[in-house]
């Protein structure tokens, strides 16, 4: 420590029915110096005017001047400025961006904060953690923070993409919009083979569903779409969509992407038969889960929608068990596509930098389909989510007591079986990606077998 520090804490001990009442008469702190005890090799934070606001985004600006020891620094804000602490590697409350800073510097970070809701106050701080080691984890001790300022969004109108999907030769494209203004239009913009198709809706006054379409379009190709307001706003909105590639026997299309070398359906199975037309037994008894599990006893396949929901299967596909996703008999659920095994994976993790941070580049962006975390925990930083394109969906799992997890975690069946002579059983495996987690996990279990997992397919 640079500074000396004596700490005098005199206890009185009180009796009263026979219980012992520490209280603490003195505090005396004698320090070399006048600074502050938790100032002594702080970094020095300081926030600057808010840049570049507008009704949904805005930019928070910092100076921060570090001491012998790098820290990460930290944004946060929220509606109402209303933060807890727990331990020292969680940080709840508002959204948090970080930004590593070297020691014994002089740095102004910017970060910008994107989907606030337009005509609203926030407050906002800066903080600072320094990290540190322990059990092969890394953790962030809070040094440092500053006073909470506050900005407010200008009202405008509201622009958002509720859903998109396809089928071979369409897009469709479901929009909420709220106008700020009366007899406002919704313009969207597609570039299809270099010619650029515009589609013009209707002039909206109140708070409604636009629905566009595009017709017309090739077959596994992915198209350029921006979607803007005609208002003095002009919220604009850039993004992309694919058409499918391939279909399974009920006629269900899937859209693909190519990730390395390897061909992977972009959506989770939802097939309720083989390619052969032999149906899968559907399970659905909505009271008891005997049946399913005694699919284990009969080594056969089955499937059922998470809690017997079919408009959940939908977006999120089916939970098959392990003789679903891996027939006995060889049968596909797609023909040219397989359940992948864990070597699978395995390439798919390691082009994707390793283990430790797939699970978060194969999980789809935003929170459209995934529950938002509850921490966001400063460890090895942020990974922004989906940059593989993989777009894993939360579907959850079943198992002998129900169902769980839907919302939190996409787990996968692998193809993997192997025999446990010791326990006269077979292990059988599944991969997970994990709501706020960034690594890819691969787990298993002793006959397993009967446990409802999602299935996502790649190309043989």
């Amino acid at each position: 420590m640079k500074k000396s520090l004596f700490i005098t804490l005199i206890f009185f001990v009180a009796r009263n029915n026979n219980i012992l009442f520490p209280v603490v008469i003195t505090f005396m702190c004698l320090i070399t110096s006048c600074e502050s005890l938790f100032d002594y090799d702080s970094p020095q934070i300081k926030l600057s005017t808010v840049e570049d606001i507008t009704s949904n985004s805005a930019v928070l600006v910092a100076s921060i001047t570090t001491k012998d020891t790098p820290v990460e620094l930290v944004f946060q804000y929220n509606e109402n400025g209303e933060w807890k602490w727990f331990e020292y590697n969680e940080l709840y409350g508002g959204f948090v961006t970080a930004d590593s800073c070297p020691a014994n510097q002089t740095n102004v970070i910017k970060k910008k904060v994107v989907n606030l809701k337009p005509g609203t106050t926030y407050k906002y701080r800066a903080s600072a953690f320094e990290k540190y080691s322990d059990d092969d984890k890394t953790y962030a001790m809070h040094v440092a923070s500053t006073k909470v300022k506050e900005f407010t969004t200008p009202v405008s109108s509201v622009l958002t993409i509720r859903e998109m999907k396809s089928d071979f030769s369409n897009i469709s494209v479901i929009l909420d919009f709220i106008p700020h203004d009366e007899n406002t239009k919704v313009q969207l913009e597609c570039n299809i083979d270099g010619n650029i198709i515009t589609k013009l809706s209707e002039a909206y006054s109140a708070p409604t569903e636009i629905n566009f379409n595009l017709e017309g379009l090739e077959k596994n190709t992915i198209y350029p779409i921006k979607i803007k307001t005609l208002d003095k706003f002009n919220l604009q909105i850039d993004t992309s969509f694919n058409t499918c590639a391939v279909s399974d026997y009920d006629g269900n299309t899937y859209r693909v992407v190519t990730i390395g070398t390897q061909t992977w359906l972009q959506e989770n199975f939802r097939g309720t038969h083989f390619t052969n037309g032999d149906p899968i037994n559907l399970v659905d008894n909505k009271y008891h889960d005997d049946n399913w599990f005694l699919m284990q006893s009969y080594q056969t396949h089955a499937y059922c929608w998470y809690n017997h929901d079919t408009e959940i299967g939908k977006v999120y596909g089916g939970l098959y068990n392990w003789f679903a996703a891996n027939d006995t008999y060889g049968r596909k659920l797609i023909e040219g596509y397989k359940t992948p095994g864990h070597y699978d994976f395995d390439k798919l993790a390691n082009y994707l930098g390793g283990w430790e941070v797939a699970g978060a580049k194969m999980r789809e962006a935003g929170y459209a389909h995934w529950r938002k975390p509850t921490a966001i925990i400063l460890g090895e930083g942020y990974v922004q989510a989906n940059t593989s394109g993989f777009c894993g969906l939360p579907g959850g799992h079943r198992r002998e007591y129900g169902f769980a997890n839907f919302g939190s975690q996409g787990q996968f069946w692998t193809s993997d079986r192997v025999e446990d002579n010791q326990h006269r059983g077979k292990w059988v495996y599944t991969i997970s990606v994990l709501s706020g987690v960034n690594e890819l996990i691969f787990y298993g279990g002793l006959n397993w077998e009967f446990v409802g997992s999602s299935v996502r397919l790649i190309k043989e």
